[in-house]
């Protein structure tokens, strides 16, 4: 699968739907299924649901490549909660969703942990990540990002943007570099290490031609 084509298809199909001004973008999109295909991520857990712009991609991503991922999410906003099952058709049926973190089954680990909405028990986040958990929060929420890194003393926390600018699809600002994601290893195995080295040297080369081409 063309994971490009299929992020930005994806992010076109949730564009057009009522409530899409503050969803996740294509290139966030594209991360976080290059994630689940390069760790082979089969539990995942999104805090902020929203209306299922990353959620619904990753149980089409395992619909269409025949993957087996379990997905969970939490969300409490009434809008949100009404129009996921419109959004994600079929799908909503392979996600469960839970009102907010404490409600979540405590005998749950998870492999990656999307953190895409406000919620206050993230400092307990430890508890629900399997061994060698990824994190990664979407957008810039630095508090976020420190209350996480806080938590796993030997994590690795690098950045992850974008050069191109929001498309004429798009309803963010067309002069706005697309949204990017924080990416967390909570406790990296060799390769996640080597991996994250690797994210760290690209992502000097990219800041340097954003301020070069903003």
């Amino acid at each position: 699968m063309n994971l490009i084509y299929f992020s930005n298809h994806q992010y076109i199909k949730y564009s057009k739907v009522v409530g899409s001004e503050y969803i996740a973008s294509e290139f966030a999109l594209l991360k976080i299924l290059e994630l689940i295909r390069k760790y082979k991520l089969k539990r995942i857990l999104e805090i902020g649901v929203g209306i299922g712009t990353i959620s619904g991609s990753i149980l089409k991503y395992a619909e269409l490549t025949s993957s087996t991922l379990k997905c969970t999410g939490t969300e409490n906003n009434d809008f949100c909660l009404a129009v996921l099952p419109g959004n994600l058709e079929k799908l909503y049926n392979e996600i469960s969703i839970y009102s907010d973190f404490s409600k979540l089954p405590k005998d749950q680990n998870f492999d990656l942990i999307i953190v895409d909405g406000k919620e206050a028990l993230l400092k307990d986040i430890s508890s629900s990540c399997s061994e060698n958990a990824i994190v990664v929060i979407e957008g810039d929420r630095s508090d976020q990002v420190e209350v996480v890194k806080s938590i796993f003393p030997n994590s690795r926390f690098a950045p992850m943007v974008s050069i191109l600018k929001n498309g004429k699809y798009s309803k963010k600002d067309p002069s706005e570099f697309r949204g990017g994601i924080k990416l967390i290893f909570t406790n990296p195995t060799t390769f996640q290490y080597l991996h994250w080295m690797l994210i760290k040297g690209k992502m000097k080369v990219k800041y340097l031609k954003r301020d070069y081409f903003s």
